[in-house]
């Protein structure tokens, strides 16, 4: 083994006794399929926090983040602005499961960035987001440069 290789190689006690618990409790001892590390080697990571574009292990590694939770991380872990909006939304509660003031100014923001774009459907599961796409009739079209791209939503009739 290379220096490089040693230096390289990260304290990992207490993630491997987390992951060992979580093997009895979850299965594969992860949540997701996608977390699974046996396909590809190596040990599943346990996170403990993140902050700016940095995960930190539960052993205290710091971790460059090049997965930025399988999304959009414009704006990194814990930044400010959004942890505080996000503590304020909280006290008025977390989910309605009927539409709120917030999706529909959302959505006129989302509009007004893709303007081609007529309407949009948001869905926090896949099978959500299937149901919407059969039920809706939702087609995404490829097309030439000049013409609409995609259309979530048939138009209204």
């Amino acid at each position: 083994m290379s220096a490089a290789q040693s230096s390289a190689r990260r304290n990992n006690r207490r993630s491997r006794e987390i992951f060992a618990e979580a093997e009895k409790v979850l299965v594969g001892g992860v949540n997701s399929p996608v977390r699974a590390f046996r396909s590809v080697g190596g040990e599943p990571l346990i996170i403990e926090r993140g902050q700016g574009q940095y995960l930190y292990d539960a052993d205290g590694n710091q971790l460059l983040d090049l997965v930025c939770s399988w999304g959009a991380m414009l704006l990194g872990h814990a930044n400010p602005a959004v942890s505080a909006a996000i503590a304020d939304q909280a006290q008025k509660g977390t989910s309605y499961g009927v539409t709120t003031e917030l999706e529909v100014q959302l959505a006129q923001r989302i509009r007004r960035a893709i303007p081609f774009m007529e309407k949009s459907a948001s869905s926090l599961a896949a099978t959500e987001s299937h149901h919407e796409r059969r039920s809706l009739g939702s087609r995404f079209h490829w097309s030439r440069p000049g013409h609409k791209i995609c259309r979530l939503l048939p138009r209204s009739r």
